[in-house]
């Protein structure tokens, strides 16, 4: 992978940035942190790959919402006038 050039400090620290966000639960949010300083590289490097996929689902389905939102918004426009 392409993280292999960055040390174990970065990773964790961007591991501890998309978990603020991450819709994980509570409790798994918690081992995550408290493991982290345990963990080889290659988990941390497989843990930062799913928590960047699910960050890129969830603002996915953020955009959808939003557009769906407004197409609603412009048919009720249409209607009530």
């Amino acid at each position: 992978m392409y993280y292999m050039e960055k040390n174990r400090k970065q990773l964790e620290l961007e591991i501890l940035e998309l978990l603020k966000t991450s819709g994980i639960p509570l409790h798994e949010k918690a081992m995550t942190k408290i493991l982290l300083p345990v963990m080889e590289i290659e988990n941390l490097t497989s843990v930062l790959d799913a928590l960047k996929i699910e960050n890129e689902k969830l603002r996915n389905l953020d955009k959808k919402a939003k557009r769906l939102e407004f197409k609603y918004k412009m048919v009720f426009d249409r209607m009530s006038k």
